[in-house]
């Protein structure tokens, strides 16, 4: 029995290394397995973060180029009305100093033109103040264009230009009530003759 129990001594502790050799071994690939599992779920996270940090300098890149866009279309926008508003300026001056001659005319062949002059000034005043709406256009784009937000600075630029366009018609308006006054002075000289 002694021997027995010696053999069977011996034989755990022969034993026991390799149990211990196999255990240590089956603990290094669990390892070697749970860090390259480890490393694989780190590497998606580095891929996760990089597409995510390009997707938002992607959307930062479009969101400009949108911003610019709408610049860019406000601007052309702007100038072309404003160009408009100017030439219609220039138009409603040169009929101002038309009718101005006319009037003239009609007060040397002795028309009383009294009202048609008053309507004439009236009509300048609306082209003065119709000029300097032009030049607060202008400001409001430029600083508009400067803007971080165009499209909230774009309401004030939108007020100063049809304010520059609704002097703009009452400067045509009372242009042509000072026409149908010297209209009404013609009939009334003597024979009706054509000043023109």
């Amino acid at each position: 029995m002694k021997q027995k129990i010696f053999l069977f001594i011996l034989a755990v502790v022969m034993l026991f290394p390799r149990v211990n050799l196999a255990l240590a071994q089956e603990t290094e690939e669990t390892d070697v397995n749970t860090n390259s599992f480890a490393s694989w779920q780190e590497k998606i996270k580095q891929r996760m973060e990089t597409r995510k940090q390009n997707l938002e300098e992607r959307k930062e890149q479009v969101k400009a180029k949108l911003t610019e866009r709408v610049r860019n279309r406000v601007q052309t926008m702007t100038q072309n009305i404003m160009t408009r508003l100017e030439h219609r300026i220039i138009r409603l001056e040169a009929h101002a100093a038309r009718l101005e001659e006319l009037a003239v005319k009609f007060e040397v062949k002795g028309a009383d033109v009294m009202e048609t002059r008053v309507k004439i000034d009236e009509a300048k005043d609306y082209l003065n103040t119709a000029q300097v709406d032009l030049e607060t256009v202008q400001s409001q784009l430029d600083q508009l264009l400067e803007s971080e937000d165009p499209r909230s600075d774009f309401e004030d630029l939108r007020i100063a230009s049809q304010t520059a366009r609704d002097d703009l018609h009452d400067s045509r308006k009372a242009l042509a009530e000072a026409v149908s006054l010297l209209k009404m002075q013609k009939g009334q000289l003597e024979g009706g003759e054509n000043v023109e």
